[in-house]
This record gives C-alpha cells, sequence and structure tokens, in this order.
C-alpha cells in the first residue's frame, strides 16, 4: 500500500465517524444533547454538531489521563485507547465541535461507577456511551449484583437519554505477570462476565467490542506480553489494536460508515 492510499484509508476510517452525528441502522435515534431531540443519526452527511461522546470504565478506559485538566486539553483523554478514538473523532471534523469526555477511573467496579453515574454520564448528556468495565471484579462471587447493577445503569440513561447509543466493551484478562498462574480460574470468572455483558447489549440493542477475542487473535502470532503487557493493562500496540477494533465494529452497526 503506497503512503498516499494508506493516508487516504485512515482518513476514510476516521471520517466514519460522522456515524454518530448521522448514521445509525434503523430505528436507532440519537438524541441531541444541545436541544434534546432526537434525530435519525443518517438524516444528513455531516456530523450533527456538538454531539458528545463519553467513555467510562476502569483503568485500561482511564489510561493516564489528568482529571483535573479541561475536557479540550489532551491530558484530559488519557494515552490509551480512549484517547486514539477520541483524536481521529476531533480530528476528522474539528469544525463540528465534536465533544469528547474519559471518564475511566483506577480500580473502579461496576458499583463504583452507580456512584459517580450522575456527575460523569448523565450531566454530560452523551449521544453515545461506551463502557468498559468487569476485570476488577475478577474472583469475586457478585456475578449476580455484577448484572444487576450494569442493568440499572443503562436503564437509567436511556431513560433519561432516549436516543443514547450504547458500545459495550467485554472485559479481557491474559496470560501474562500474576495472571499466568491459574490463568485458567482467571479466564473463566472474566468470560462469565463477558457472557453477562453480552446479554445486557443484546437487551439494550448495544454494539458489543469484543476484546477477549480480538487479543486471542492478535496472540496467535505475537506474544500476549506484547499486546496486554501485566495480563490486565495493553501496551501501546493493545491499545491501537482496541481503538481500531472500536472503530470498526461501531463503524459496521452503523451503514454511512460502511459506505465510505
Amino acid at each position: 500500500m503506497s503512503y498516499r492510499s494508506m493516508k487516504r484509508r485512515q482518513f476514510l476510517i476516521a471520517a466514519g465517524w460522522v456515524a454518530f452525528g448521522m448514521a445509525a441502522t434503523p430505528g436507532i435515534l440519537v438524541a441531541n444533547p444541545l436541544s434534546g431531540e432526537r434525530t435519525a443519526p443518517c438524516a444528513g452527511r455531516q456530523p450533527e454538531q456538538g454531539f458528545r461522546f463519553v467513555l467510562q470504565g476502569d483503568s485500561v478506559t482511564w489510561w493516564a489521563r489528568e482529571s483535573d485538566a479541561p475536557d479540550t486539553d489532551p491530558r484530559a483523554w488519557g494515552t490509551g485507547y480512549a484517547a486514539i478514538i477520541g483524536k481521529r473523532l476531533t480530528a476528522a471534523f474539528p469544525q463540528h465541535g465534536l465533544a469528547f469526555y474519559n471518564r475511566g477511573v483506577s480500580q473502579n467496579r461496576v458499583y463504583d461507577l452507580q456512584n459517580r453515574w450522575n456527575n460523569d454520564v448523565l450531566q454530560l448528556k452523551p449521544g453515545l456511551l461506551s463502557i468498559l468495565i468487569g476485570v476488577n471484579h475478577r474472583l469475586e462471587d457478585d456475578f449476580a449484583a455484577f448484572e444487576t447493577t450494569y442493568r440499572q445503569l443503562l436503564e437509567t440513561t436511556r431513560a433519561q437519554l432516549p436516543g443514547v447509543v450504547f458500545v459495550l466493551g467485554l472485559p479481557f484478562i491474559a496470560p501474562v505477570g500474576e495472571f499466568e498462574e491459574n490463568y485458567e480460574r482467571y479466564r473463566a470468572d472474566i468470560d462469565r462476565r463477558d457472557d453477562i455483558v453480552k446479554r445486557i447489549a443484546a437487551d439494550f440493542d448495544a454494539v458489543t467490542v469484543d476484546y477477549p477475542a480480538l487479543f486471542d487473535k492478535a496472540a496467535e502470532s505475537t506474544p500476549y506480553s506484547h499486546l496486554i503487557y501485566d495480563g490486565l493493562h495493553p501496551t501501546p500496540a493493545g491499545y491501537e489494536l482496541m481503538a481500531n477494533e472500536w472503530i470498526r465494529v461501531v463503524g459496521e452497526r452503523l451503514p454511512c460508515f460502511k459506505e465510505l
């Protein structure tokens, strides 16, 4: 692939994110956070002005973000997959004022999200809400409470923001570092939580991002440690894979992305 072709492909990938202001499968509506109206995202060929993205989760989403920095400051986005996605979205359409918020907090579990949901989600009025949570519940026998609390968060959000698009990432773990020993036990726990998230995604018509499958596939040709350096947190290469997969999977859900 030539450099020119590669740059064009990168632009088209980024440009696909007009989908969140203008593109969606039939029946999906996106809330205009500025007017409160519900609009069909495929209604036009340009992003909706001021469309808001919120990425929520634990340290994998948080990764090095500075919580006291203004949201337009790159330090507020961190350096992980959330930041990569945000940069691509806002760089593709700087004139449209797309708003991006990373609200990941290190060591959080779903119960911690519940405690800060109003400030860190509802008050931001996202048009798209992406969640990645679950790995900090590992080896805790709280599967029912995990599912109930997760569902409550989405129910509350949809009640207040009827048009919000949900993107649910599946938590993951790798046989690296302390998790190499007894990996099967850890993986069985995370797999069970992944099944819960899949059920929730189906019930809420959410987009699902299968990170475990992504990393398992990549690990067929490179060691897990090149992708997830400590068993929990991705390397720079791993974060790039996550961002690419997030964009690809959500784009598959939105027809206008496919048309590019």
